[in-house]
C-alpha cells in the first residue's frame, strides 16, 4: 500500500496511520514569515493491492443481473418506493441499451426475452397497481 502524508515546512501535518499532529511555531507574535521561505507539501496515496478487488465469477454476474431484474420490478410498483425512484427504475427497463448490466443483457443472461419480460410487467402493473401504470414509460 502507498502511504499518505501531508507534509508542511519539513514537518509531518497529517497521516492516514497517526492524529493529527500540529506544526511547531517558529515565529513569536512580533515576527512575521517572509515569503521566501519554501513550504513543502508532499501527498502519497493509500491504494489497495489489486488482489483487494476480487474477480465475480459467472455465477455471482449472473445473481447479480437476477438481483437487478427483481429489484426493479419491485421498485416499479411498490408505493413505498420514491417516484424519481420509480422512474429511474422504470427508464432502465424500457432501455434497449446493450452493456454488462443493462435490461436487455440481464433479461437475456438469464434466459427471457426482454420483450416478453416488458410486457408480463406491463399486464400486472395495469392489472394490480392502475395508479403507477401511466409513471412507466413502457406502459403507455
Amino acid at each position: 500500500m502507498t502511504k499518505m502524508q501531508l507534509v508542511f515546512a519539513g514537518q509531518p501535518a497529517w497521516s492516514s496511520k497517526d492524529p493529527p499532529v500540529q506544526p511547531e511555531k517558529t515565529q513569536t507574535r512580533n515576527q512575521s514569515v517572509t515569503a521566501s521561505e519554501p513550504v513543502q507539501h508532499e501527498m502519497e496515496l493509500r491504494l489497495p493491492a489489486e488482489e483487494a478487488f476480487p474477480a465475480m465469477t459467472d455465477g455471482e454476474v449472473m445473481k447479480l443481473r437476477e438481483e437487478l431484474i427483481k429489484r426493479a420490478f419491485r421498485a416499479v410498483v411498490d408505493g413505498r418506493v420514491s417516484r424519481k425512484q420509480r422512474l429511474e427504475w422504470g427508464a432502465w427497463i424500457a432501455s434497449d441499451e446493450l452493456h454488462p448490466f443493462s435490461f436487455a443483457v440481464c433479461a437475456i443472461e438469464t434466459g427471457v426475452d426482454p420483450q416478453e419480460l416488458r410486457d408480463a410487467l406491463v399486464t400486472f402493473v395495469r392489472r394490480h397497481h392502475k395508479s403507477f401504470a401511466a409513471e412507466i414509460p413502457f406502459t403507455a
